[in-house]
């Protein structure tokens, strides 16, 4: 690092060098034919797992954002890599999973040519992600990374799509100043519960319930949820995706919501 910037061989040498300063440690994937992006993660030592599907690469990854709280990233190739991936894209996205997806894409100045694996793939992606973006040029890989990194954890978190065209891949790339870095979380400052319409219905609840989603998979650790609903008096549900969410021993706890449910369960969610 000069005081002019840094260079970076190649666009994947760029991003991984930004995983890493954000704490990732592992990718999961099937990349395509290019060793840059295998490269860079060696010689970052991030560890790869190598996937001999897309779809289970992209399952593999939603599962260790769910269970560690963390980005998890999904390395892909283009055209039917990225189609292939599809299925477990959706899961990401109704699971809440910040997972960044990184795919290749046919060169820029290809596009519209008809070449090898060409698809519009941000179409494809962009309805079943928080974000769906190609990279059209070197200066931008950094900051669109950026931009990727801070979609992904929210809130609410989820899955985003970044392509990188083969031209911008082997490109190299130049980053001036100080590395961008993704804004700090915003902390919730306690502050006195004013009485609304919310409170209102729920105090003249005669028999409340409480459904957990699974955007509380981390924010339970003291129990919050569990005293929240002794304090109510509800029968107390967690989603599919809200499992371990809450402790599932607690005499309050009644099960699974939805698909899930038990029938007696079922009849409640129907009145």
């Amino acid at each position: 690092m000069t005081r002019a910037g840094k260079r970076y061989a190649d666009a994947w040498s760029a991003i991984v060098d930004l995983l890493v300063a954000n704490g990732v440690d592992t990718c999961f994937g099937l990349p395509g034919d290019d060793l840059e992006l295998l490269r860079a993660l060696d010689a970052a030592g991030l560890d790869l797992v190598p996937c001999r599907d897309q779809r289970n690469a992209m399952y593999m990854a939603t599962g260790y954002a769910l269970q560690s709280g963390r980005l998890a990233v999904c390395a892909l190739g283009k055209g039917p890599a990225v189609t292939h991936a599809a299925t477990g894209l959706l899961e990401a996205r109704e699971s809440g999973a910040p997972v960044l997806v990184l795919a290749a894409g046919v060169a820029e100045r290809r596009r519209g040519s008809g070449g090898f694996q060409e698809l519009d793939q941000v179409a494809v992606t962009a309805p079943l992600v928080r974000w769906a973006h190609r990279v059209g040029h070197p200066d931008r890989v950094v900051p669109a990374t950026v931009t990727a990194l801070t979609r992904a954890a929210g809130p609410p978190p989820g899955p985003v799509y970044l392509e990188i065209p083969d031209d911008v891949r082997t490109a190299e790339v130049l980053v001036t100043g100080p590395r961008p870095t993704p804004p700090e979380p915003l902390v919730l400052e306690p502050g006195p519960v004013t009485w609304g319409p919310a409170l209102a219905a729920i105090g003249a609840s005669r028999r409340p319930v409480v459904l957990v989603g699974g955007g509380m998979r981390h924010s339970n650790g003291d129990g919050v949820v569990e005293r929240f609903a002794e304090h109510l008096g509800a029968a107390l549900f967690t989603t599919a995706s809200g499992r371990g969410a809450v402790d599932e021993r607690h005499p309050l706890f009644c099960g699974v919501a939805g698909l899930y449910a038990a029938a007696p369960a079922r009849a409640l969610w129907a009145s």
